[in-house]
């Protein structure tokens, strides 16, 4: 499933409910069809939120602070 990492494929598949592995699945490939009665699982957020704290402390790092 490019462009996705393997480990955000991992869980979007997971909170699609699908049987299916992106190592198995390319991204042109997928277009199953969902059917109305499919149920999902609890969506969660693919990344952590960055705050401001360690956007500065890299931009620091670089010497762009």
């Amino acid at each position: 499933m490019v462009p996705y990492p393997p480990f955000t494929a991992h869980k979007l598949m997971n909170m699609m409910n699908l049987n299916l592995t992106p190592e198995t699945v390319r991204w042109e490939e997928f277009r199953i069809p969902i059917k109305p009665q499919h149920k999902i699982n609890k969506p969660e957020p693919l990344f952590r939120k960055v705050t401001d704290g360690e956007i500065s402390k890299q931009m620091a790092k670089l010497g762009l602070a």
